[in-house]
Formats: structure tokens, C-alpha cells, sequence
């Protein structure tokens, strides 16, 4: 699938466990020119009984086949044919042990020029016919193939336009004055000018970045967090300037203030040469309607 940028999507993904127990797992999204850029990991666990799983699917032809078991006895006698190919190779080069050490003393001996004399008319002979062995089996596989399986599809991929949401109302302008990160107190800080041109009482309520959520719990109560792998800090987001009445513009400031930004290491940013930060702002009205907004720049370090 593509997505735009600047645009906003939903998506559910729904997962088929095969075998109970505890596992880590992390979400995955491909930036095009980038490469991938791995989420946040959680711990899933899977319950029930692997004897009642089914992997069943419905073929174009009508034929119901089992994942987990169909193809498996080709599978496995074609493994075991090249294996027994690859060890009749093998033995007839090693059939006069030991034969590494002595044969390359012996081209050492006999210089690169004559060390051709190793290889036999015999074993000249013997290559070929494995060769032509090959080629037929290869060959006489792909027929056999053919004539089992005569309708096929080949693998295919593409990509797919997903339809983004309709676009948000626009409620307010903002602009960042400035932004620090105070190193002892694990506390960032960013002052905004921000104009509500709406018709709505607005107040920030979360500020979302690297995947971790600041809450602000005045706006947004009784968030908590599921378990230490949960990247909410509930009582992480403090604003100072209070609620945007409508039409009006004034400058707000937004702390941030948790251990997560040690505990997840992302304070290593103020040793960069251009520490700069981004993340999403989300403003609430007092009917509990959300409105996102993107915000980013530079950033200051305090060492005390």
C-alpha cells in the first residue's frame, strides 16, 4: 500500500496465532528512499491449544488445501534427492582421503601451469555425466510439475492507493517559538504561538512523539498505562497558558516531563551537532472532538 504524506489514515490488523506462548513483537512501516522504521515492541500472548489450529485455504480452482501440510511429501523427497546427489558428488572427489591438504601441496608442486594434471580424463568423464544428471533432473522436475499442478498463477505485487481520511477541520494556527530539553530533569519544553480561529474552546491534551504518548490528564483522565512496555506516560504533560478561546492568540507553553525519554534513550539527540525534535500536538473542544497538528524545529539543550 502508499500513503501520502501529511496525511491521516486508520488501519486494523488482524493476526492468526499458530503456537501459544509469549512473544515480542514490533510493527514494521517502509518509507520509501528510507527503508523500514520499526515501531514500538509489545509482549503478545497467545493462549489455546496448537492442535486446534487451522490454516486452511479455498484455491480458484474450488480444492481445499491445509497450509501447514500441502506440498510437504514433494518437499521432502526433493530435499532428500539433491542431498543424496550432492553426497554422491562429494564422495567421488573424497573418495581418496585425505584429499584436501595433499592435492593443494600438490598444486603448490606443480605450479598453476601444470596443475591441471590433477583432473583425469575419469574425472573429466565423471563431471560431465553429473552435469548432463543435473540438467535432466532439473529439466524432468519441471514436467513432472507441469503435469500435476497445470494451473498456476505467478507471484504477483503491486502497489495499492489507500484512501485517506476526509481532512480535519481546521481549528487553529500554530507556530514554534522555541523548544529546550533540560537534561536533569528528563523535561522537555516547547513555547507556542498559537491563534484559535475557530469557534471552540480549545486545550491541549497529548503530545505524541517517537511513539510515546504525554498526557495531559486534566483533558484527558483515566488513561493509564497497560503494562511497562506501554509507552504512555498518564501525568506526563503540563501546559502553561491554559485554554485558546475562540479567536483568540496567545503564546502557551507544553513540558513534557517523564523517564521515559531515558528510559527509551532519546535523550542521545542532544549530542548531535543539530539536535531537533517533531511530534504531533493534540488539541481537544469541550465536546471531546480531537484535532492533530504536526510540530517540529530546533532544539536547545540545559544542562542544569
Amino acid at each position: 500500500s502508499r500513503y501520502e504524506l501529511g496525511k491521516t489514515y486508520e488501519f486494523e490488523i488482524t493476526l492468526k496465532a499458530r503456537l501459544p506462548g509469549r512473544y515480542h513483537a514490533h510493527p514494521v512501516m517502509s518509507v520509501e528512499g528510507a527503508g523500514p522504521i520499526i515501531g514500538p515492541g509489545t509482549w503478545v500472548e497467545v493462549t489455546g491449544s496448537h492442535d486446534g489450529f487451522e490454516n486452511t485455504v479455498t484455491t480458484l480452482t474450488g480444492e481445499t488445501i491445509d497450509l501447514e501440510s500441502y506440498g510437504m511429501t514433494n518437499i521432502v523427497w526433493t530435499h532428500i534427492f539433491w542431498i543424496v546427489v550432492g553426497m554422491a558428488w562429494l564422495g567421488y572427489w573424497f573418495r581418496k582421503t585425505p584429499v584436501i591438504m595433499p592435492r593443494y601441496n600438490k598444486v603448490l608442486e606443480l605450479g598453476d601451469d601444470n596443475a591441471n594434471q590433477l583432473i583425469t580424463m575419469k574425472d573429466m568423464v565423471v563431471s560431465f555425466l553429473f552435469f548432463v544428471f543435473t540438467l535432466v533432473a532439473i529439466a524432468g522436475g519441471y514436467f513432472w510439475a507441469q503435469s500435476q499442478y497445470p494451473i498456476t498463477t505467478p507471484l504477483q505485487t503491486g502497489k495499492i492507493d489507500i484512501p485517506a481520511l476526509p481532512e480535519q477541520e481546521h481549528v487553529l494556527d500554530l507556530e514554534v517559538l522555541e523548544a529546550r530539553y533540560r537534561i536533569p530533569g528528563r523535561s522537555f519544553r516547547v513555547d507556542l504561538e498559537v491563534r484559535n480561529v475557530s469557534d471552540r474552546v480549545l486545550r491541549v491534551g497529548e503530545f505524541s512523539t517517537a511513539n510515546i504518548r504525554f498526557i495531559n490528564k486534566d483533558v484527558i483522565p483515566g488513561v493509564k498505562r497497560r503494562d511497562a512496555q506501554h509507552l504512555v506516560a498518564e501525568e506526563g504533560l503540563r501546559v502553561e497558558g491554559g485554554a485558546i478561546m475562540p479567536g483568540e492568540t496567545k503564546t502557551i507553553t507544553v513540558y513534557a516531563d517523564d523517564a521515559l525519554w531515558e528510559t527509551y534513550r532519546l535523550t542521545s539527540l542532544i549530542y548531535d551537532p543539530d539536535s531537533r525534535f517533531a511530534g504531533m500536538l493534540f488539541f481537544f473542544d469541550e465536546d471531546g472532538n480531537r484535532f492533530h497538528y504536526e510540530i517540529g524545529g530546533a532544539m536547545l539543550p540545559e544542562f542544569s
